[in-house]
């Protein structure tokens, strides 16, 4: 028999925090803004059997720093005054930085938009979760924090939506 010891893989920080990072939720309505930026929640799951909690901004740098994987999703909630419902458009982007996603989400967000009439949508924004290996987790993560599609709402995001065009 050989005395031979097993050399271990060496260690990879960058796995490591992906691994632990790998149930984070951050979204955005473009309703909700503060000085002209849309304000983004950020929350993680840090257990399996814990709710999400949300998380402050001493988390952005290892989420802006580093690439992650991440399923991204386009949201256009809409009313036609009777009911309400969310338009989406998804995609799956492995091992990419967040801020490297802001050209596929913008094409998104006109493919969402674009499928209802002007008049019908109420708020527009964005949905992006972080998994580790699989990116077909539980369904209807999209619908978290959608809110209620009121008339307030609608003419927030629209005034919020000249106000961009303009600057």
């Amino acid at each position: 028999m050989s005395n031979k010891r097993k050399t271990k893989k060496k260690h990879s920080p960058l796995k490591r925090m992906q691994r632990q990072l790998s149930n984070i939720r951050m979204w955005v309505w473009q309703s909700n803004q503060e000085d002209g930026m849309p304000l983004l929640t950020l929350e993680a799951k840090l257990h399996p059997f814990t709710p999400y909690k949300q998380l402050g901004e001493n988390y952005m740098p290892e989420l802006i720093g580093y690439p992650f994987n991440w399923k991204i999703c386009a949201r256009a909630l809409c009313s036609n005054g009777t009911e309400s419902w969310l338009e989406t458009v998804e995609h799956v982007a492995y091992q990419t930085k967040i801020n490297a996603i802001s050209e596929i989400y913008r094409q998104m967000e006109k493919e969402a938009v674009n499928a209802q009439q002007d008049r019908q949508v109420v708020d527009v924004g964005w949905i992006a979760q972080t998994f580790h290996k699989n990116p077909n987790f539980k369904e209807g993560w999209e619908y978290a924090h959608i809110g209620n599609a009121s008339f307030e709402r609608q003419m927030l995001y629209k005034l919020n939506r000249l106000e961009s065009k303009a600057a």
